[in-house]
């Protein structure tokens, strides 16, 4: 039995209801986490069951990398209210903490645990993942209000597809990829965060670019924001010929001034976008 005036979520069938507010956790565990990372994961998933509202549901799925679009279930519980928010008329103090701590705290504790335990894999379809946890009923259009948080070193690997593991231009091998074609992004009406996991084995790979490619596809997928969590991205540079912009870059020329003539362009030899990296994300 459910009391909706307090949002006591108790059944399965109850919790598949929709609710307003949902934050869904991703976390990436297709590669082992270190001792700091371990760290980042609990600290961050503990934030996010803190700042949960009352009646709020918190989903913490972890990437499948054998089947994406099956994410592995690690915890979906709705938010009972602590002592701190007890109605004195309908419940006491230490029955709601009791209630809170079963139903709330210990599950998400227990996924805390799960994840941080994951194992590395060949793949990581992170891109695939977002897409499928979009479908979930409850997280879906329909619901106000979502919350999307990766945990994850946000590195696209597939063996035979696109990937990250590579050197060039990200979003253009992107566009040009299989996946962009068959994966759809919608986030509407979500606001994102990325606790973006440095890995010392890729940090080729990783960095302000990488953080940028995200943010643009997320940004153009809808988000309301996209923001990485515990980090200042710095403010994009003014274009080129606008105040403090380049300053080795040409003044814009006045009205009415001839331009000087250009040499012919001489052609040159295309080079190819990108570079693939050979090297698989279990090495």
């Amino acid at each position: 039995m459910a009391l909706v005036a307090s949002a006591w979520v108790t059944t399965e069938q109850e919790s598949n209801l929709l609710v307003t507010a949902p934050t869904v956790v991703v976390v990436d565990t297709t590669d082992a986490l270190n001792d700091v990372q371990r760290r980042r994961l609990k600290v961050t998933i503990e934030a996010e069951r803190d700042a949960a509202p009352i009646g709020s549901k918190l989903t913490i799925v972890a990437i499948n990398p054998k089947m994406p679009q099956e994410p592995i279930q690690l915890a979906s519980v709705c938010n009972p209210g602590n002592a701190a928010s007890v109605n004195p008329f309908f419940a006491t103090r230490s029955r709601a903490e009791n209630r809170w701590r079963e139903t709330f705290e210990k599950p998400i504790d227990d996924a805390i645990a799960a994840a941080a335990a994951g194992n590395s894999a060949a793949t990581s379809p992170i891109i695939q993942t977002i897409a499928e946890v979009l479908a979930r009923p409850d997280f879906d259009a329909r619901v106000a209000k979502r919350r999307l948080v990766l945990i994850s070193d946000i590195l696209q690997h597939q063996k035979l597809g696109y990937s990250q593991l590579m050197h060039g231009d990200l979003w253009k091998a992107y566009q040009h990829s299989t996946l962009a074609r068959e994966v759809t992004l919608d986030l509407r009406g979500v606001a994102v965060a990325i606790d973006y996991l440095p890995r010392p084995q890729y940090r080729a790979f990783q960095g302000a670019s990488h953080r940028a490619f995200w943010k643009r596809l997320l940004t153009e997928a809808g988000a309301t924001e996209v923001n990485f969590i515990g980090m200042h991205e710095p403010a994009p540079s003014p274009k080129v010929g606008q105040p403090n912009g380049n300053k080795d870059a040409p003044a814009r020329l006045p009205l009415k001034v001839a331009r000087p003539s250009r040499a012919p362009r001489q052609s040159v030899p295309q080079v190819q976008a990108s570079t693939p990296y050979i090297q698989d994300k279990t090495q």
